[in-house]
């Protein structure tokens, strides 16, 4: 390829290509060309284009004059063009050039199940990952370039996590498009997928999407194997309501399990001010209602558990659990009321030591 242009000129010309193996009959070669001065530029073509064209500053199309001699062409940029002018190097038959909107994304299915498919789509919380989506994607004017979708699931490429995605054309002019999307199994964590493609416009469109879901457990570690570097439950936040300059208290990994090698220790040892706790945010739905298990062993005084809903809007409180010298389950159940934010916390008060362990949250109604 060849450029010319004056002293004065500054030049950038990229070169963008939809083309895809089973979409050859919608390829469109493109250039942009930004320049701050007059430019003649050569290409090497070994047939010279039937219909060259180029966008003006005003954005109409206008036919641009080109040259071919010896399997190349050139053009100078005509003096009505832009500092950044799209040219078409062929405009193909089926190319609408009026087309200034996006497609469209006119329904969207997680494993069978019909939702709005506006742009961002939160599936909220499930012990059941999704497993397949279906997108139907339509354009008015031009083709689907099938080969632009891009699908990234947590920042990442989408086969680098074992999904696959296929787009399915629905119609020979390729203005309908399925996109398939299959999901591996994925960690229990909170996830967010993004879908995009493009139309085969004279400058592309893109259609979006964002689904985003989570199969994180509603109480994380509460096995208590996961130590942190200061020795206390990861996950966990601990401290004394109320301290005083005498409080005496500890919190951290106990030596005594019920299942697994650790389980959470509060010990109350002396003071004026033994109102302990170790809590956690939760994500509950207002309405919703839960259940909390667990096991606990106590030596004296008494522990029991707390949710706390916003700012102390919710507070309730579960059974006392008294002293016990074996490992004893519990269970408490409570009703989700309407605020934005939840913690649950795990007891002590007093002197002596209570250890928890095995404690999981499930959603009952």
């Amino acid at each position: 390829m060849k450029k010319t242009a004056g002293p004065l000129a500054m030049l950038l010309l990229l070169v963008l290509c939809s083309a895809g193996g089973a979409q050859q009959e919608f390829r469109l070669d493109r250039l942009i060309v930004c320049a701050s001065a007059p430019v003649t530029i050569s290409l090497p073509m070994e047939e010279p284009p039937a219909q060259p064209m180029y966008r003006d500053a005003s954005d109409k199309w206008q036919a641009l004059e080109v040259h071919a001699e010896q399997g190349s062409v050139s053009f100078t940029l005509p003096t009505n063009s832009r500092g950044r002018t799209l040219i078409l190097l062929d405009k193909p038959a089926w190319l609408d050039l009026s087309d200034v909107e996006p497609p469209t994304v006119e329904t969207f299915k997680v494993d069978d199940t019909k939702l709005d498919p506006s742009g961002t789509v939160d599936l909220g919380r499930s012990d059941i990952q999704p497993r397949e989506m279906e997108l139907l994607v339509r354009d008015a004017k031009n083709p689907i370039a099938e080969d632009s979708l891009s699908v990234i699931l947590d920042g990442r490429a989408f086969e680098a996590t074992g999904s696959s995605s296929e787009v399915v054309r629905l119609e020979r002019d390729a203005r309908s498009v399925l996109i398939q999307v299959k999901l591996a199994e994925l960690s229990q964590d909170a996830h967010k997928l993004t879908l995009a493609i493009a139309d085969a416009a004279a400058e592309p469109h893109w259609a979006k999407m964002t689904v985003a879901f989570s199969t994180a457990p509603l109480l994380r570690n509460g096995g208590f194997e996961e130590i942190g570097a200061d020795g206390k439950p990861v996950a966990w936040s601990c401290s004394a309501w109320s301290r005083k300059p005498d409080t005496e208290c500890e919190f951290g990994a106990g030596d005594k399990a019920h299942s697994g090698e650790r389980s959470l220790m509060i010990r109350g040892i002396g003071g004026s001010s033994l109102n302990l706790v170790c809590g956690q945010s939760v994500p509950l739905t207002p309405g919703k209602t839960y259940r909390l298990t667990g096991y606990y062993l106590q030596d004296e005084g008494s522990g029991h558990c707390s949710l706390i809903g916003g700012d102390k809007g919710q507070y309730d409180n579960s059974q006392t659990l008294t002293p016990v010298e074996d490992w004893t389950e519990f269970s408490w159940e409570f009703t989700a009321q309407d605020y934005d934010k939840f913690t649950l916390y795990l007891r002590r008060s007093g002197k002596g030591t209570i250890y928890y362990d095995d404690i999981k949250l499930e959603e009952i109604e």
